[in-house]
């Protein structure tokens, strides 16, 4: 899945909350925010570091762009 399109995300993107959680696992963000986390880059970014499960980037709820794409998750019952 990685490098096919960046992945829309439910988490609010803050600037600095990454590099002050990074003991934390699966870190989902602030409460609110104005941009929503795009993850894993696409086909169409800039390098290889770019494509990887940790990379994060940003953008508006309801923008779209032929880069991006989402995943339909559901939570185990078990």
């Amino acid at each position: 899945m990685v490098g096919n399109v960046w992945e829309w995300c439910w988490d609010w993107y803050g600037e600095a909350y990454y590099a002050r959680c990074r003991d934390v696992r699966n870190p989902t963000g602030p409460e609110k925010g104005e941009y929503r986390v795009l993850r894993g880059g696409s086909w169409y970014s800039d390098g290889p570091e770019r494509c990887r499960c940790g990379c994060r980037f940003r953008d508006v709820p309801g923008n779209w762009f032929n880069g991006g794409g989402f995943r339909c998750v559901r939570a185990s019952s078990s």
